[in-house]
């Protein structure tokens, strides 16, 4: 049996978005692979072994979500976004 994780709200859900996509470490890591911030949040989740369920009705951001499979984080990379980890849940179910 293969157990894998789904990610809902991979950008920290209604309230919490712009917060990440204006992190620091999130957002140098777009200005160096040419990404936007929701590709480098996005691609993190994939390479981490991770199924990401991103919400949006907006085309463009629906397109740019698919945008992520031609480029890969570095270990270090994957760590610096790893380290960001507050054990914070925006959700309660």
């Amino acid at each position: 049996m293969l157990l894998v994780l789904e990610s809902w709200y991979p950008f920290g859900g209604r309230g919490h978005t712009q917060e990440h996509f204006g992190n620091e470490v999130i957002t140098g890591l777009a200005e160096k692979y040419g990404k936007t911030p929701a590709q480098i949040i996005l691609r993190w989740h994939i390479q981490d072994g991770y199924i990401t369920i991103p919400g949006s009705s907006n085309p463009d951001h629906i397109r740019e979500n698919f945008d992520i499979f031609d480029f890969e984080l570095t270990d270090a990379d994957m760590e610096s976004i790893r380290a960001l980890d507050r054990q914070e849940r925006y959700e309660n179910w």
